[in-house]
């Protein structure tokens, strides 16, 4: 499980985070509009105890909020993107984009390239 590195790089921030597949389709599926819990479980046609783990990555890192409410017998969990976490897909499917179309990411102003 990739854990969150301490880096000032929000690029490498997030692929602590994204960097592996459950995670980044877990945020396609609530973006998409998902929220219960066994629908992303059968979306991505994984384990609970897989499942979990990825929510706990995201939910730590502030990606989703988890919540848990008493359903009869069982208690029911739902997710939803947070603010971090909408912003976090919508800048990696953009760069994906840019990558796909063979586009250049716009640098940020403190950002220099090496001479050469």
């Amino acid at each position: 499980m990739a854990s969150v590195p301490e880096s000032s790089c929000s690029i490498a921030r997030s692929l602590g985070v994204l960097g592996e597949r459950w995670t980044f389709l877990i945020l396609r599926d609530a973006f998409l509009g998902k929220t219960r819990f066994a629908e992303f479980r059968e979306s991505l046609g994984v384990a609970d105890s897989v499942l979990s783990k990825h929510v706990r990555v995201l939910h730590e890192a502030g990606y989703v909020d988890v919540h848990k409410s008493a359903g009869g017998s069982r208690v029911r969990t739902s997710l939803s993107l947070t603010r971090v976490g909408r912003a976090a897909y919508d800048g990696h499917v953009a760069a994906l984009r840019a990558i796909v179309s063979n586009e250049r990411l716009p640098v940020r102003a403190h950002a220099q390239r090496a001479p050469g």
